[in-house]
């Protein structure tokens, strides 16, 4: 479990580095060069958070201090780190993605503080029996009630996921709505406007869209 632990903590500070390196490479080319990339850590680093989360009923001695508050990110992240997002704008994943990094290093010395070795978990962390009936109880019952808040978080995510890699990043599931994501191409003189659309939606969105169409 301590390898584990440790991998999920390599796979969150390489998810928060490859989404700040995709942002910057979008922000100052427009292609998304590194997306893949990041959706496949971030991916990895969901599927390890969620084994070294049920290995807490199972393990007590992951330090859940340093733990607790990257499962927190991770279900967060999940909403799409709402209201982040609306307050923060174009910018929120960058700024989302440096806020992991930032998260991430501080805890990571924390660890080294607690352990004296390393930044990664040791095994003098993790010395003598490791279940506990008592441990279990607790964290069964806590999840009792957790447990079917997570379930809705991943399919929300996965939802979420699947419509952003559908429609090529133009449209994305917010959890107070569906948001249109504007490109714009320019080369020399010549503009091209890739704006998202569907069906439904407010009118006055539309109205602005038209008038801001010159000619």
């Amino acid at each position: 479990m301590r390898r584990l632990a440790n991998l999920f903590l390599i796979l969150f500070v390489v998810s928060a580095l490859t989404n700040i390196a995709d942002q910057l490479v979008q922000l100052f080319s427009g292609a998304h060069l590194l997306s893949g990339l990041h959706q496949s850590t971030w991916l990895a680093c969901i599927c390890s958070a969620s084994i070294v989360y049920f290995g807490l009923g199972f393990n007590h001695h992951l330090p859940k201090i340093i733990l607790l508050p990257l499962f927190i990110w991770v279900f967060w992240a999940l909403v799409g780190h709402w209201p982040l997002a609306i307050i923060s704008g174009d910018y929120f994943q960058l700024i989302a993605g440096c806020g992991q990094l930032l998260i991430a290093i501080l805890l990571l010395r924390l660890n080294l503080q607690l352990n004296h070795k390393s930044l990664l978990f040791t095994r003098s962390q993790f010395v003598g029996p490791s279940f506990s009936g008592q441990n279990l109880l607790r964290f069964g019952l806590i999840n009792i009630l957790l447990l079917p808040m997570a379930l809705i978080l991943i399919s929300y995510s996965f939802v979420a996921t699947l419509i952003e890699t559908k429609t090529a990043g133009f449209v994305q599931l917010q959890p107070n709505g569906l948001y249109m994501t504007e490109r714009i191409y320019r080369q020399g003189d010549k503009q091209i406007r890739l704006a998202g659309m569907i069906h439904l939606g407010q009118e006055e969105y539309y109205d602005n869209l038209i008038a801001s169409i010159p000619g």
